[in-house]
Order: C-alpha cells, then structure tokens, then sequence
C-alpha cells in the first residue's frame, strides 16, 4: 500500500533561520543558476530569490529607481565603478539599467535610495562623475500638498508650530 504523505518537491526549499539559508546557499545557487537576477555584487544571502526560500520580507522585492547621469556609458568600467562605490556604502541595486546618458539603478528598499541621496555621498558620486537624480514620479510620491497654509503660517510663530509639529508627530 502506498503512503499518503508525499515527500517535497526537490525544486522547492522550505529553509528557516539564517543558518539553514546558509547551508544550502550553495545547493540553492546550482537550482537556479539561470535564472538572472542574481547579481554578483550582492551577499550571498540576499541573492536568494523570495519566490524560492519564502522567507524574504516584501521589502526585498520592491525596485526604487534612481537615476544617474553620466557622460560615458558604453564604457563599462564606469557601471562596475558606480556599483563598487555603492557597495561600498551598503547600497544594494538590484538591477542596473544603462541609457543613453547614464544609468537607472533599481535599489532594494527606500532606505537604499535615501542612502544614495544623502549629502556626503551625493558629494563623493560627484567627484567620480555620477550625479544623482530622483525621478519625477518619486519625487511627486514624496511631495506633501498643504492648501491654505498661508493663514495658519501668519498667525502663529514659529514657537507654535514647532510645538504642534513635535506634539502631533510624537
């Protein structure tokens, strides 16, 4: 007589805990050694695709555009530049899109692209050439639109409104 319990599929991996995501990382790579999204740049535990481990948080999934301009592209020793340097401040781009004038780099989260945009490496990315810019729709995502501020501005003082910022943001 047969058993009823059927034994997991060898394509999928149930893995849980950061130790067992290790020890099969290799087991996991070979599987999926065609698909393409795994970067090289990237640590190997987070080149584990979410789809296959299910244990990866839905922030891994999301795909922030920032776009860098940059007068020579074809060139791609400036692609390995620029993703080496992000690396280097843990910035994790997730793909990298090369255009005409620059590049496009996917990140993995919004504290990712909040990195790029911070003074010290907007800085550093201009003396190597790169100039950082976030595209219109994040930029409109990321806009408040506050009508008739001008009255609640000419009646209070600053004091005010710093007080009801701080007590209405806490």
């Amino acid at each position: 007589m047969r058993s009823t319990t059927q034994q997991p599929s060898s394509n999928l991996l149930v893995l849980f805990g950061l130790a067992a995501k290790r020890a099969c990382w290799l087991q996991v790579f070979w599987k999926l050694r065609r698909i393409k999204a795994l970067s090289y740049y990237l640590p190997p535990l987070q080149r584990i695709p979410a789809t296959v481990t299910g244990l990866a948080s839905p922030s891994w999934m999301k795909a922030r555009p920032v776009k860098k301009k940059h007068k020579n592209t074809k060139d791609g020793t400036t692609k390995t530049d620029i993703l080496q340097f992000l690396a280097l401040h843990h910035v994790y781009a997730t793909r990298t899109i090369t255009t005409t004038d620059g590049y496009v780099m996917l990140t993995r989260t919004d504290d990712d692209t909040d990195k790029i945009l911070l003074k010290d490496i907007t800085r550093q990315l201009k003396t190597k050439g790169f100039e950082p810019h976030i595209p219109p729709e994040m930029k409109a995502k990321r806009s408040i639109i506050m009508p008739r501020l001008d009255d609640f501005i000419y009646q209070n003082t600053k004091e005010e409104i710093r007080e009801e910022l701080v007590h209405n943001n806490n």
